[in-house]
C-alpha cells in the first residue's frame, strides 16, 4: 500500500497519510467522480476495486466516510480489505463514533495510530492492546493532561509483552473477578423456490469474545458438532494448525473484547426458524395476494421471533386496490412498487395473514413477471446452523472461571419465490 486517504461525504479529503512514495489526490478525484454517479450516494454499490488510469483504488464506506488506498503493485486484494476494516474497527475502539467531526478532533491519534498499524507499506501491529498502551485514547483527562503539561498521547515505553511471543496480550493482567463470555452471532441467507424448496443457503458467523481473565489463560474451546462450519478465519491467538486437525479452538486470548472468529455453514436445507408462504394469482382484468407467516417448532427453539418484516416486490404494471392484514402495518410504495408489511413479534397463538387484491396499470395486461418476497426477522438464545459449546477448558491457571455463551441469529436475505 502507497497511501491511505480518508474522505468525507462531500469528497474533501480530511486525512491523506503516504508511506511509500507521495501519491497524488488525482486517485480520490477518479473514485469520487465514480461514486458520484450513484444515485443514492452509497459507495458500497461501487465495484470495491475500481481500476484508474494510474492504479487500482480499494475502498470501504464507514457511515458517512470513505478510506481507501491506491494500490500499484500486485497484492492480494483480501489483504488490502482486512486491513481497511481493522483499522476502521480500531478508529471504533478509540472513539466510540467514526465520523468527520471526531476524526477531526483527534487529527494527532489518527496520523499516531497510522504510524503504528503500517511499517513502510506493510501491515504492521493491528492488535489494539498494544495500541492502547502505546497510543492513549483520547480520554477527558488525557485532553486536560496534553493541555496543562504539553505532553503527547504516545506513551514514553513499549508496552508489556509487545516483544512477546503473545504481542496481543499484556503481561501480568490482574482481574478481581475472572469471565469469559462468547457472543455467537449469526447471518441466514437463503434463497427459496415457489414449491418451498432451498435452492441455495448459507449461514454467516462470528464468534465475540470478552476476556476478563487474570494471568495468561490458556483456553480450549469445543464444539458439540464442529463439522458444522464449512469455512472460517481465526484471530491470531488461535492455533490453527490444531483447529485443522482436531477441531478444537485452543488460545491464549487478548484482554477484553476481541473477535474470536468467523464462520461460515452451508446447510443442506435452509434452518429458517419461520414460514413465510405467499400465493398469487393473476387473472385478466387483476389478481390476489395472500401471505401467510408463522414460526416453526424447531429443537432449541424458545424464545419467540422478533422484528419479523415482509417485502413483497410487486411487477410494474401492478397496483393494489386494497391490503388487509390481522397483524402489524403494511405500507405500499408506489414508485417502488414495494409492499412493507412489519409484523413485530410472532406468537404461536396467532398466525398472521396478509390479503390485498390487485390492478393493472391503464393499457396493460396480466404481467409476466412472478412477485416475490423478502423475509427479515431477528431471535436470540438460538443459533439458526445448530452449532453449540460443548465445553470450554482453562489450562496454566488454578482459578475458578466465570463462564458464558449467547447466542443470536437474524437474517440476511431471504428470497421466496411465488
Amino acid at each position: 500500500m502507497e497511501s491511505i486517504f480518508i474522505l468525507n461525504s462531500s469528497g474533501e479529503v480530511i486525512i491523506e497519510r503516504h508511506f511509500r512514495n507521495i501519491t497524488s489526490r488525482a486517485a480520490c478525484d477518479f473514485f469520487w467522480s465514480e461514486a458520484s454517479k450513484l444515485t443514492n450516494g452509497n459507495a458500497k454499490e461501487l465495484n470495491p476495486l475500481l481500476v484508474s488510469p494510474t492504479s487500482v483504488i480499494a475502498h470501504i464506506q464507514v457511515h458517512d466516510l470513505f478510506i481507501l488506498t491506491p494500490i500499484n503493485q500486485e497484492t492480494p486484494p483480501l489483504l488490502v480489505f482486512e486491513f481497511l476494516n481493522r483499522f476502521a474497527a480500531i478508529l471504533q475502539e478509540y472513539f466510540g463514533e467514526v465520523s468527520e467531526d471526531t476524526i477531526r478532533d483527534n487529527f494527532t491519534t489518527v496520523y499516531l495510530i497510522l504510524d503504528e498499524i503500517v511499517d513502510h507499506g506493510h501491515p504492521f501491529n493491528t492488535e489494539s492492546n498494544v495500541l492502547e498502551a502505546m497510543i492513549r485514547p483520547p480520554t477527558v483527562l488525557n485532553k486536560l493532561l496534553q493541555s496543562v503539561r504539553g505532553s503527547t498521547t504516545l506513551a514514553e515505553t513499549l508496552p508489556d509483552g509487545s516483544l512477546s511471543n503473545i504481542p496481543w496480550r499484556k503481561s501480568n493482567v490482574q482481574h478481581t473477578s475472572n469471565e469469559f463470555h462468547l457472543d455467537f452471532n449469526e447471518t441466514l441467507s437463503a434463497i427459496i423456490d415457489k414449491n418451498g424448496m432451498v435452492e441455495h443457503c448459507v449461514i454467516d458467523g462470528e464468534v465475540l469474545a470478552v476476556s476478563a481473565l487474570s494471568g495468561t489463560p490458556d483456553l480450549t474451546l469445543s464444539f458439540v458438532d464442529p463439522h458444522l462450519i464449512d469455512d472460517c478465519g481465526v484471530h491470531p491467538c488461535v492455533r490453527y494448525k490444531r483447529w485443522e486437525n482436531e477441531k478444537l479452538v485452543s488460545f491464549v486470548p487478548p484482554d477484553g473484547p476481541f473477535k474470536l472468529m468467523t464462520y461460515r455453514s452451508v446447510p443442506t436445507n435452509a434452518p429458517l426458524p419461520l414460514y413465510v408462504k405467499p400465493t398469487v394469482s393473476f387473472g385478466q382484468d387483476g389478481g390476489k395476494i395472500e401471505v401467510m407467516v408463522g414460526p416453526k417448532a424447531l429443537p432449541g427453539l424458545v424464545k419467540p421471533i422478533e422484528d419479523v418484516v415482509v417485502h413483497l416486490h410487486l411487477p410494474r404494471n401492478v397496483n393494489f386496490s386494497s391490503l388487509t392484514t390481522n397483524q402489524g402495518t403494511v405500507r405500499f410504495d408506489e414508485s417502488s412498487k414495494i409492499c412493507k408489511w412489519t409484523i413485530g413479534r410472532l406468537v404461536k397463538e396467532k398466525v398472521p395473514n396478509l390479503t390485498g387484491t390487485m390492478t393493472y396499470t391503464e393499457g396493460t395486461s396480466c404481467p409476466e413477471e412472478r412477485p416475490h418476497a423478502v423475509a427479515e426477522f431477528s431471535v436470540t438464545g438460538y443459533a439458526v446452523s445448530g452449532l453449540k459449546v460443548d465445553s470450554l477448558n482453562l489450562l496454566n491457571e488454578r482459578y475458578k472461571t466465570r463462564k458464558g455463551a449467547r447466542y443470536s441469529s437474524k437474517s440476511g436475505r431471504i428470497q421466496i419465490y411465488t
